[in-house]
């Protein structure tokens, strides 16, 4: 009797073992990918680079500045950035520089002597 009892018994033992392995718990696995991507660094620095576009984007002679060492992916951004700050004001500071877009499309700047420079 107790061979019968043991070899019914063990067999269901091991399957509920295995199963309780291999059970994923999917919600919690959501949960800490999701804490782990809002705890990240490149989060973290990707909110700031938002802000920082958002800023930039509502005032036209904040300066935006361009230099070689920057990713292409920030330079596009701040080259987006400028045309649309020339679209909406109708001028826009880029590298000290105002340039401003008149009502046929085209994007000048003004000397000091008070000369257009066409681009």
């Amino acid at each position: 009797m107790l061979i019968l009892i043991l070899t019914i018994t063990i067999p269901i033992i091991f399957i509920y073992l295995i199963n309780i392995t291999f059970k994923k718990d999917t919600s919690s696995n959501s949960i800490n990918r999701f804490r782990q991507k809002l705890t990240s660094r490149t989060h973290a620095n990707q909110r700031i680079f938002e802000r920082y576009a958002d800023f930039l984007s509502r005032n036209p002679y904040q300066n935006i500045n361009l230099t070689e060492w920057e990713k292409e992916g920030e330079i596009l951004e701040k080259a987006n950035i400028h045309k649309a700050r020339l679209n909406k004001y109708g001028k826009s500071k880029l590298n000290g520089q105002i340039f401003y877009l008149d009502k046929k499309g085209s994007v000048y700047t003004i000397r000091k002597d008070g000369h257009k420079d066409f681009i």
